[in-house]
């Protein structure tokens, strides 16, 4: 069973960002089984009731109330046990090689570690710490209220970043630098001049330029690590973007275009109502 599929119902509650995804893991359950998980992505969990315990290829870890721990790619067996008021509850936050790569791009960040490698573990424990236990408040508040209006915000990206931060002040960085520090490739510095772009209102040519290539090796390159031609992939990238602008502010028509990295309205209007089926000014009529 993949992992994070398994949250995919209506049993959990999942916010989705561009990039991150952070689940509502609870239960009251009297036997639980055990669940074979492969984990696809590196993931942060802290336990607020009860207790988790995985077993990976190498070890038997448990992480119990009030502390969490940082999750490497890797195929595990999980189980939980309640706690004394027979409840169990944890939030799982999913931290995709985008940001995660985007942190260690920042080169003043590398910088602050160590050049002595500690040996590589599937999981790192992290007991009680405060700065992590506002940081899981503050995720809290996310779910609270109207919930169904923050299933879709980049908010969570923007949460999952704050989570690298504290984690790099934590006395296990060195650990966790080592477990998920990417290899620093051309891809990766690719992938980082896209991201970082993707919204602006550039030709294809000047993002050839900015990635130092040429258009069709860029062309290629693209494709390779996308499975898409850039100038449909942008635009569909732009259009999800916009869409969840039009759900989660208070905007105009034209700010969205602009903000998109569109230079006309009217091109952005049809556009969106070509993948979305309907006009921008219709869809914000729709959702006040």
């Amino acid at each position: 069973m993949k992992f994070p599929e398994y949250f995919n119902n209506s049993n959990f509650k999942t916010i989705k960002g561009d990039y991150a995804t952070c689940v509502e893991y609870f239960h009251q359950f009297d036997f639980i089984e055990d669940i074979q998980l492969n984990s696809n992505t590196l993931f942060y969990v802290y336990v607020i009731e009860g207790e988790i315990k995985l077993h990976s290829p190498n070890d038997m870890i448990f992480i119990r109330k009030d502390n969490s721990a940082v999750v490497n790619i890797n195929p595990y067996i999980m189980s939980e046990s309640l706690s004394e008021n027979n409840k169990f509850k944890a939030f799982i936050l999913f931290l995709p090689p985008e940001i995660i790569e985007e942190f260690y791009l920042n080169k003043s960040i590398r910088n602050e570690f160590s050049d002595t490698k500690p040996e590589t573990k599937d999981i790192l424990v992290i007991d009680k710490c405060f700065f992590l236990k506002t940081f899981i408040d503050s995720i809290s508040f996310l779910y609270q209220g109207n919930y169904k209006s923050r299933k879709n915000t980049c908010l969570i990206d923007i949460k999952a970043k704050e989570l690298m931060y504290y984690l790099s002040y934590n006395n296990l960085a060195d650990d966790i630098y080592e477990m998920i520090n990417p290899s620093i490739t051309k891809d990766s510095l690719f992938k980082n001049t896209i991201t970082n772009n993707y919204l602006k209102n550039l030709k294809i040519t000047e993002l050839a330029f900015l990635c130092n290539m040429s258009l069709s090796s860029f062309k290629r390159k693209f494709f390779e690590i996308y499975d898409s031609p850039p100038s449909k992939w942008i635009k569909d990238k732009k259009l999800d973007y916009a869409l969840r602008l039009l759900k989660t502010n208070d905007v105009k028509v034209k700010e969205v275009a602009y903000r998109c990295g569109f230079d006309k309205p009217s091109t952005f209007s049809s556009l969106f109502k070509a993948k979305h089926g309907v006009l921008p000014r219709t869809f914000i009529q729709k959702h006040k």
